[in-house]
C-alpha cells in the first residue's frame, strides 16, 4: 500500500508486487550458482584447468571472488 496526501491509499499492481520477488530469487539463484561453481574451480585438478586455457592461479583469483561478484547473466 502507498499512502499519499489526497487518498487514503492505493495498491501496487500485483504485476510490480511479484516482479521484485521474482528478481530477487532470481538473483540469490544466481549468486547460488556462481558459489557452486567457483567451489567447484578450485577443487578441479591441474589437468582439466588446462584443458580449459586457465592456470592454477587464475582459476584461483576467480573461485577467491566473492559471491555477490557475480557476472551479469542473460
Amino acid at each position: 500500500m502507498i499512502r499519499t496526501y489526497h487518498t487514503a491509499a492505493v495498491s501496487a499492481p500485483s504485476s510490480y508486487r511479484g516482479a521484485s520477488s521474482r528478481g530477487l530469487l532470481s538473483r540469490i539463484g544466481l549468486w547460488l550458482t556462481v558459489a557452486s561453481e567457483r567451489k567447484a574451480l578450485s577443487a578441479m585438478p591441474q589437468e582439466r584447468l588446462e584443458d580449459m586455457g586457465l592456470t592454477r592461479d587464475a582459476a584461483w583469483t576467480e573461485a577467491s571472488r566473492p559471491f555477490w561478484d557475480a557476472p551479469n547473466r542473460a
